[in-house]
């Protein structure tokens, strides 16, 4: 229905207002008295900076293709998501810069995509090969974030949003993290097991962020001394994403992190959406 109105509960006042729309845009919304008859709610449609595909399409093929990115991203504004980083995660070297190649090109030929695709997320393979710290990540792939690698990833993206997620106890991280940041790069700790002196030297050199804390990590760990409370504990990660499936974090353990993260730094949430997540 391309013009119409209805009623329906405001997400920020938690009141009820009437929306109109003609042509398909929104033109007003104006508060009323009596409530919506049916429990809808609007609000901004969300973005999610870590989509690795979705609605059945994998963004981890060397042969996607425009339809397949399409049909993604129509699900998931279907779905409330209007925008996406676009994520890859590890695999070997040549295969994945050939993805993100691939990737680009395809939004480059497209309005709807140029829209809806607004950076790029690359977590991996520049992560810690240890037991249940690599996570899903092959470690036989992973590598060492040399310089000429982030230029390269750099070189795909243009001038495009760029984050990328490594660990930063990996041999010659740190210089990596300094010349991500001087190439516009956002730089986000992750899949790591690194010391709080790694930590700190990982943030001044440039990190800011940590990818989905408490995944990519083992199920059991230290309960005096571990990823978790190490991020939780340091000043300079301005950026935490969770996931807040039930699954990958606690409820228990996602309220705490909430409670605690948000009296100092952002909190984002992630689906880190995959092919077969739709609804």
């Amino acid at each position: 229905m391309n013009s119409g109105e209805l009623d329906a509960w405001h997400y920020a006042t938690r009141k009820p207002v009437r929306v109109a729309w003609v042509d398909g845009k929104i033109t007003a919304i104006s508060a009323i008295d009596k409530e919506p008859k049916e429990d809808i709610w609007v609000a901004p449609p969300l973005l999610d900076l870590q989509i690795n595909g979705y609605a059945g399409v994998d963004f981890q093929q060397d042969d996607l293709t425009a339809e397949q990115l399409l049909q993604a991203v129509r699900a998931l504004r279907r779905d409330g998501c209007s925008r996406l980083f676009f994520t890859l995660i590890t695999a070997e070297w040549p295969r994945l810069v050939h993805r993100l190649r691939q990737a680009t090109q395809l939004r480059q030929q497209s309005p709807e995509l140029q829209a809806a695709i607004v950076g790029w997320h690359i977590e991996g393979p520049f992560l810690s090969e240890q037991p249940g710290f690599h996570g899903a990540h092959n470690p036989a792939w992973m590598l060492d974030p040399a310089a000429e690698h982030i230029r390269e990833l750099r070189t795909i993206t243009g001038r495009d949003p760029l984050l990328i997620t490594l660990a930063p106890e990996r041999r010659e991280a740190i210089d990596a993290i300094r010349l991500a940041r001087s190439l516009g790069i956002v730089v986000s700790l992750g899949h790591t097991n690194a010391s709080v002196d790694i930590l700190r030297e990982a943030v001044q050199a440039g990190a800011t962020g940590f990818t989905h804390l408490a995944n990519g990590c083992p199920r059991e760990l230290d309960r005096h001394d571990n990823i978790i409370w190490r991020v939780a504990d340091l000043p300079g990660l301005h950026h935490i994403s969770l996931i807040p499936d039930g699954h990958h974090v606690s409820p228990m353990l996602f309220r705490l992190l909430h409670r605690d993260l948000l009296t100092s730094r952002s909190v984002y949430i992630t689906t880190d959406a995959m092919a077969a997540a739709s609804r």
